[in-house]
């Protein structure tokens, strides 16, 4: 685990070394594509073109996943939306994930070693699918370059929350393209994850055993699990309703908000009204867009300060 003057420099660092988890990426599965690509756009996101997920077999042919997705990279960690596109096992999850509602539904931690993590968390005694090397053609480049990803998922299940993951970067370069980290909006960095429990102390000792950092109370209903770079928090319905105006939970659990870190919060205001979203400014450094304009979750943008987002929320 880093020391704190590790952590402050891991927070500029793209990739995790050595032992560190980062908040590598979140997911919000989609039922249409193109309409989520508009939407995400409207709110001043770049978004990368579409990629067709595959696995690798043992004999490295490349067997279709059932998924595609696009990117929203940032300059430290990157959004992903995915949607279905066959009848595989992977594309019925994601089905039945839909299901219970549209928005976030996977977080992706990393780490330099998955199959650390992977003997790791069955010593733990949390049931993992085998590790995976997932592939991906990009699509966008002439020469289709392979985009490599070392992938381990718990068992469906284990985290009803959904699909809770580590990611091995193998070809960083095709991830964060040049260019693509300049959105609109102002987005830098993906800083904080909120996940809304009707038991969130069960749910914190879960995602303590998967993320391999310890839960810390900070207050009734509330937990944070701080990573090496990024946090979860993990709270119960009231107090998610005392700290997002508009919050109603589609179901529980709820995969329910997400927090970016931008250079000027005010113009991100100001960028989000004139594209008519419906955006509110909760404190003089913090943005929320409402689940109704946020493709079902709470999008928030806030100032580079170190404060967790949460702590800067008035309470209601």
């Amino acid at each position: 685990m880093s020391t704190d003057a590790e952590r402050s420099g891991a927070a500029d660092r793209q990739l995790p070394r050595d032992d560190e988890v980062f908040l590598d990426h979140v997911g919000f599965f989609v039922a249409d594509m193109d309409r989520a690509t508009q939407r995400f756009e409207r709110l001043g996101f770049a978004v990368q073109p579409q990629n067709t997920h595959y696995n690798a077999g043992p004999d490295g042919a490349l067997v279709p996943a059932g998924t595609v997705n696009r990117l929203i990279t940032l300059r430290i960690g990157y959004l992903e939306i995915l949607a279905a596109n066959l009848d595989t096992p992977l594309a019925a999850q994601l089905r039945r994930s839909l299901d219970r509602y549209e928005g976030l539904h996977l977080v992706a931690l990393g780490h330099a070693d998955v199959p650390a993590q992977e003997a790791r968390l069955r010593a733990a005694g949390m049931p993992t699918q085998p590790a995976v090397r997932l592939r991906r053609p990009l699509d966008s480049m002439p020469e289709k370059p392979l985009v490599g990803f070392h992938v381990l998922r718990t068992e469906p299940g284990v985290m009803p929350e959904g699909r809770a993951q580590y990611c091995g970067h193998e070809t960083p370069e095709l991830v964060w393209l040049p260019g693509w980290a300049e959105h609109p909006n102002g987005a830098e960095a993906l800083t904080d994850f909120l996940i809304v429990e009707a038991d969130p102390a069960e749910a914190a000792g879960r995602f303590a055993t998967f993320s391999g950092r310890p839960p810390v109370a900070e207050g009734p209903g509330q937990y944070a699990i701080a990573l090496d770079r990024g946090r979860l928090t993990i709270c119960d319905t009231d107090v998610a309703a005392r700290m997002l105006p508009g919050f109603k939970a589609a179901a529980l659990p709820f995969e329910a908000a997400v927090a970016l870190q931008v250079n000027d919060p005010v113009r991100t205001l100001s960028l989000l009204r004139d594209r008519g979203v419906a955006a509110d400014l909760l404190a003089p450094d913090l943005v929320q867009v409402v689940p109704a304009d946020g493709m079902g979750a709470h999008i928030l943008f806030h100032g580079p300060e170190v404060a967790p987002v949460w702590r800067r929320l008035p309470r209601r």
